[in-house]
């Protein structure tokens, strides 16, 4: 959905785009077009999505952080993506910027995890086709998934070679996938 459409969004920043995505990527496309924290603070963005909500205070908080997700996204900006609630931005910054570094910033988020860190690390390696981040992976799982998304993608049967947690037929799928 909206991601496939993000680089056309942020190029274009037209607000026909979001029309036909559904509630939440409308939101995140709408701050994206707008690209103004203003734009996220006035009340006729929250009416659409609060007008049924049983605690009115914290919808608008829940739709401005999304709304500010968006201008993170058109502009790249982890600190605004960590400001917000980063579960929809700071992956794609990563891998917008393709620097996993950036992906040891859900450290500094209340909610950031070792799975978040990996989860993003993850898709940056794969989109990159750099194994050499798999490894600092610290689920052996994804670490496995990572290396094997990356063999397929490059053909390379040596990193299927390496997979050590998918079980003892992922190696021979790995490789027949390829072959």
């Amino acid at each position: 959905g909206f991601i496939c459409y993000l680089p056309i969004i942020i190029k274009n920043k037209d607000p026909k785009l979001c029309e036909e995505l559904n509630r939440m990527d409308k939101l995140l496309c709408l701050g994206v077009v707008n690209s103004d924290e203003e734009y996220c603070d006035q009340e006729e963005t929250y009416e659409e999505y609060c007008e049924k909500s049983q605690d009115m205070i914290k919808c608008m908080g829940t739709i401005r952080n999304i709304c500010l997700n968006g201008i993170s996204l058109a502009k790249s900006d982890v600190d605004l993506c960590l400001e917000a609630e980063p579960y929809y931005c700071l992956n794609q910054i990563a891998l917008q910027k393709e620097d996993s570094e950036i992906c040891n910033r859900w450290e500094e988020y209340r909610n950031g995890s070792e799975s978040s860190i990996a989860g993003c690390k993850k898709s940056v390696a794969i989109k990159t086709e750099n194994e050499k981040l798999c490894y600092e992976i610290n689920s052996s799982y994804l670490q496995d998934k990572c290396l094997q998304e990356i063999a397929i993608k490059t053909e390379n049967e040596k990193l299927c070679l390496e997979l050590t947690s998918l079980g003892s037929t992922s190696e021979v799928e790995c490789i027949t996938t390829i072959a």
